[in-house]
């Protein structure tokens, strides 16, 4: 499993659910911005949770409608496909146990169930349910760190393939090394923050 996928599970190690009332435009944009990283909901508060399922919840059963599976873990997993932010946000959510199966629809629900079936993230359910209870806030900056990144590299990729398509390798060489250069200190970031969660909970066993 790559490691941007077991980051991402820090998403939702602070997230169970109450019922909110959101519009289908509220929801995309909530997703919009948890997928930039740029999401200013808390979800170490029981409000910011509930927002955060409501958000998800509802996003999905909208792309339901118009034809699209969201998030679409199905396509994913053991693939070469990459999620985009907000797709590893749910995922985490998932994992950590704060999003269920049954709040997706379609699809979206079918994918959600083979996450909860998986045998190799155990460890990862592990660590991150036990992360909420004593470094929630590191958990939201790894979450937020980790969706930037996502962005940041498929923008880059972006570029890159345009400027093959116009023959000029040798800047999309430069771009993509450029991104690389910028995905070591982000790979840095987040393992200190991985290192800070396994720190406060072995701490909070003490």
């Amino acid at each position: 499993m790559p490691r941007r996928w077991i980051c991402a599970i820090a998403v939702a190690a602070c997230t169970p659910a109450a019922p909110l009332s959101l519009t289908p435009a509220e929801a995309s944009a909530i997703v919009d911005e948890i997928g930039r990283g740029a999401s200013t909901i808390d979800i170490c508060t029981e409000a910011g949770r509930a927002t955060f399922r409501a958000a998800v919840g509802l996003h999905s059963a909208s792309r339901e409608r118009e034809g699209v599976v969201w998030p679409n873990f199905a396509d994913s997993l053991g693939s070469d496909r990459e999620m985009d932010g907000a797709e590893l946000a749910v995922m985490g959510a998932i994992i950590a146990g704060y999003v269920g199966a049954e709040d997706l629809a379609g699809e979206a629900r079918e994918g959600a169930q083979m996450i909860d079936l998986s045998v190799g993230l155990d460890d990862q359910r592990r660590v991150f349910r036990d992360g909420m209870q004593s470094a929630c806030a590191e958990v939201m900056q790894l979450q937020q760190l980790m969706a930037r990144e996502q962005v940041a590299a498929e923008r880059a990729e972006q570029r890159a393939q345009r400027l093959e398509d116009r023959g000029d390798t040798e800047r999309a060489y430069d771009v993509r090394q450029r991104y690389y250069l910028r995905a070591q200190q982000a790979r840095s970031e987040m393992q200190s923050l991985m290192d800070t969660i396994e720190a406060k909970i072995a701490a909070a066993r003490v």
